[in-house]
């Protein structure tokens, strides 16, 4: 048995695949930073960049001590349009990171046995302000895990 929650074991996978968005992966953009949502704030230095925070979790007691979990995980991805480097609209640009983010995520629904599915239930393109330099994609998934009731270290 492992010292860490199903979910963190989850949450870990999801970052490590998001890591993996490069060109040289077979991506169409290289993303620089990934980095869990920190309070004190997260580093916007270097983009793009993606940050991963978790949303809400419902869980639901089953028979046989199985708690099953509907975890809610929010993929933002903040970055600048640099015409010179793409030119085309930066809706485009963002529709290019966001097949990106679903083509990551969707890798392996499983998330490494840890879940019975991932999904992407929703993306959404954001600007900060019109004519402001960030713009970027919230990409929202629904994964389905188990643990032990009682026992979220423990995966069933």
């Amino acid at each position: 048995m492992t010292n860490t929650t199903v979910k963190e074991r989850i949450l870990n996978d999801i970052e490590k695949a998001v890591k993996g968005i490069r060109r040289i992966n077979g991506f169409d953009n290289n993303i620089e930073i990934v980095e869990r949502w920190d309070q004190r704030g997260n580093d916007k230095s270097v983009i793009p960049c993606l940050f991963i925070h978790t949303g809400n979790e419902t869980k639901e007691n089953r028979p046989s001590l199985v708690t099953g979990c509907t975890l809610t995980v929010h993929l933002d991805l903040w970055t600048i349009h640099d015409k010179a480097k793409f030119p085309g609209s930066t809706d485009e640009l963002l529709n290019s990171f966001a097949y990106d983010i679903e083509k990551a995520a969707m890798a392996d629904i499983q998330r490494s046995g840890l879940a019975e599915r991932t999904t992407v239930t929703d993306i959404d393109l954001f600007e900060t302000v019109e004519g402001q330099p960030y713009a970027g994609v919230i990409a929202t998934l629904e994964i389905k895990y188990k643990h032990k009731t009682g026992d979220p270290k423990t995966q069933l």
